[in-house]
Parts: structure tokens; C-alpha cells; sequence
């Protein structure tokens, strides 16, 4: 539930951008948490992974979440849609995620 309600409040835009943060971000929270305590580690994990998998079902091209509405489209409409469309949508898509996680990175450090 704690991973939902984070979800809920990045959507509503609850959270400041100082909060946000990419890998980078996420590795140095985790050298922190590992060096405070090593309990610290095995809660931190599981939030960790639980957040990843609920981010990879949100329907954005180049996500699971997305291959699960394409599949709907196709069940739908009865027929395969176009794989070349496809592509270029999960391409777009994957170029603005990888944009965003590194602008969300640089400004996690920089606002801090």
C-alpha cells in the first residue's frame, strides 16, 4: 500500500522534484541505508523492487503496461496492429523515459 500511495502522490504532483530520483539517486540511497544499518538494506529492497514493478505496469510506451493496452487494442480490433507503429511508439517513448531519468537525477542533486 505504501508503494501505491507513493504513486498516487508523483501523479498529483505531491511530491517536490527534490524528493524524485533516478538510479543514480536510488544507488546512493542504498549505500546509505547499507552503511547506517544493514536492516535499513533489507527494508529498503523490497520497496525498491514492489516500486519498479508497479512503474513497469503504468501504460507508457516501452513499459509492460503499454504491451498490455496494445494487446487490448489488438483483442479489440480483432487484428495485429501495425509493428512498425508499434515501434516508433515504444521508441518515442523510451526516448523521453531515458530523458526524464536523467533530468530528474541532475535536479534530485542539484535542488538538494
Amino acid at each position: 500500500w505504501v508503494v501505491l500511495k507513493a504513486l498516487w502522490l508523483l501523479i498529483t504532483f505531491q511530491v517536490p522534484i527534490s524528493q524524485i530520483g533516478g538510479p543514480v539517486a536510488t544507488v546512493s540511497l542504498i549505500v546509505t541505508s547499507a552503511q547506517a544499518s544493514i536492516i535499513n538494506l533489507f527494508i529498503l529492497v523490497p520497496l525498491i523492487s514492489a516500486n519498479l514493478a508497479m512503474f513497469n505496469l503504468l501504460p507508457f510506451p516501452a513499459l509492460d503496461g503499454a504491451q498490455m493496452v496494445f494487446t487490448g487494442v489488438e483483442w479489440v480490433r480483432k487484428k495485429p496492429i501495425n509493428q512498425k507503429v508499434q515501434g516508433i511508439i515504444n521508441m518515442c517513448g523510451l526516448i523521453f523515459l531515458l530523458s526524464f531519468v536523467v533530468i530528474v537525477d541532475i535536479l534530485h542533486f542539484v535542488l538538494r
